[in-house]
């Protein structure tokens, strides 16, 4: 019962749920396999963990729904093909292109124009990160909390919904415009200028109509790395606190769900940078994978 009360404590964000894994002491199929950090870039209480099964994850995956002009994809640079699997596949697209993908679970679709590049899918989900060129996503009737898209772009996390919403990144620039619904922006090293104030968890909301600018300073990739491997570790330190018998769970749940969304929208900044950095890369994928493991009761 307390297993299942963990559970369901997690899943009020979807951040927490969504990346399950199929066993309680192993990262789930994304993080366990990390997407090698070797490709080059376009331009304790952990003790108490415990081999308990959980049920399967849900279906996940893109594919590509449509692809238009000059695109390349792959360490081959081939031309992606319909219904072909884009999961982790590095991207770049000229000035004439176009390419849509579907999240395979939700059926949502995000469209990337050129000129530029991005690496799609990431780890399955709906997490992309856009080095350049301009990502477009539009509201849709299956949306739900968790089933939007995570755009990494230089210095922040661009998180959109069920809201129609474009980013355009142009070097170090990036520009959110959103034409109906809203999203939100998890600065990491961008500063943010355009009014209000971040939530509690460190989200900047950006309303219907709006458009914000942001520059990202020069990136300290060791820096980034850092913080990553720090936020994962708490999250994943919380999550064996819950699984201790005396643990408060209406205390710890919460800040676990926190932590865990935190941990992922760094990582995913210090991935993005340590991209092709052989040193690097492989500590970022590590620390991702760290605060994914769910811990089971004893």
């Amino acid at each position: 019962m307390r297993f299942e009360l963990l559970l369901s404590a997690t899943c009020l964000l979807a951040v927490a749920c969504k990346d399950e894994p199929k066993t309680a002491a192993v990262p789930d199929a994304a993080a366990s396999t990390p997407p090698t950090s070797s490709a080059t870039p376009p331009t304790s209480a952990s003790s108490h963990l415990a081999a308990t099964p959980l049920p399967p994850p849900r279906a996940t995956g893109c594919t590509f729904l449509a692809v238009a002009g000059d695109v390349k994809a792959g360490p081959e640079n081939q031309l992606p093909k319909v219904t072909e699997p884009a999961n982790d596949l590095m991207v770049t697209f000229g000035a004439d292109a176009k390419l849509t993908v579907r999240d395979r679970a939700s059926g949502r679709e995000s469209t990337l124009l050129g000129a530029g590049s991005a690496r799609l899918c990431v780890g399955g989900d709906t997490e992309h990160w856009l080095f350049g060129g301009t990502f477009t996503s539009s509201a849709f009737t299956g949306a739900t909390p968790g089933s939007g898209d995570w755009i990494v772009v230089p210095g922040a996390i661009v998180r959109v919904n069920a809201s129609t919403a474009r980013v355009k990144v142009t070097g170090d620039k990036t520009e959110v415009a959103v034409i109906s619904g809203s999203a939100a922006i998890f600065p990491v090293g961008a500063s943010l200028a355009d009014g209000g104030a971040p939530d509690a968890q460190g989200w900047w909301h950006v309303p219907s109509g709006s458009t914000w600018t942001f520059a990202e300073p020069p990136a300290h990739k060791a820096d980034l790395v850092a913080k990553c491997d720090r936020q994962a570790s708490l999250a994943r330190d919380l999550g064996a606190q819950i699984a201790m018998a005396d643990a408060g769970i209406g205390d710890l749940a919460p800040k676990h769900i926190a932590a865990r969304e935190q941990a992922r929208a760094l990582c995913a900044e210090a991935r993005f940078h340590a991209l092709g950095d052989k040193a690097l890369g492989p500590r970022a994928d590590a620390a991702d994978a760290r605060w994914r493991v769910v811990v089971a009761p004893p």
